[in-house]
């Protein structure tokens, strides 16, 4: 009797823009494929070099992206969008399906 070979994963096509903003560094976009229902944190570390460390809150916060770090003293963030909007996009929490469009924006915050 043999086993069954375990059921590949599904992987579905998304489009990846990391925009450096304040940090001067070309913008990137560019199509990959990830495993269906992947996090965006998960689908950017499968892209880019990532380091993640608690900054303000939490120990999950996305802290560097290709290098450029947040932060806190000149106030500059990374922000998440999915399909053009922030609301209710988590990197740990949300799941990307085929055809979202993950935006990773650093921004200098001017409060």
């Amino acid at each position: 009797m043999h086993a069954e070979p375990p059921a590949a994963e599904a992987m579905v096509p998304i489009t990846v823009k990391i925009d450096f903003g304040p940090a001067e560094k070309p913008s990137v976009e560019q199509k990959i494929s990830i495993k269906e229902g992947a996090t965006p944190n998960e689908a950017l570390k499968a892209f880019l070099p990532v380091e993640q460390g608690a900054i303000c809150c939490d120990a999950k916060e996305i802290k560097t992206i290709n290098g450029v770090a947040a932060d806190p003293v000149k106030n500059r963030w990374w922000r998440l969008k999915i399909n053009g909007t922030s609301k209710n996009a988590s990197p740990y929490k949300s799941h990307l399906k085929a055809g979202d469009v993950m935006e990773w924006i650093y921004f200098e915050d001017a409060q």
